[in-house]
């Protein structure tokens, strides 16, 4: 049980991580010299969405709901 407690918490921290780059990357987007910045912020952000996304329904799977 204390494994998943900590695998939980690694991606709850994940989540965090996520939203902080999806905000880094919107605040860049209001300097053009920075577009390419922002863009890759974004495919930053998306990839740790997803891998959030892909934890809960594998919990959810083995959770039988």
């Amino acid at each position: 049980m204390h494994g998943s407690n900590r695998i939980s918490d690694q991606f709850s921290n994940t989540y965090i991580q996520a939203r902080e780059a999806r905000e880094l990357a919107v605040s860049l987007e209001a300097n053009p010299n920075d577009i390419q910045a922002s863009k890759k912020w974004h495919l930053i952000a998306d990839s740790l969405f997803e891998a959030v996304e892909m934890y809960d329904s594998m919990i959810t799977r083995s959770n039988g709901k």
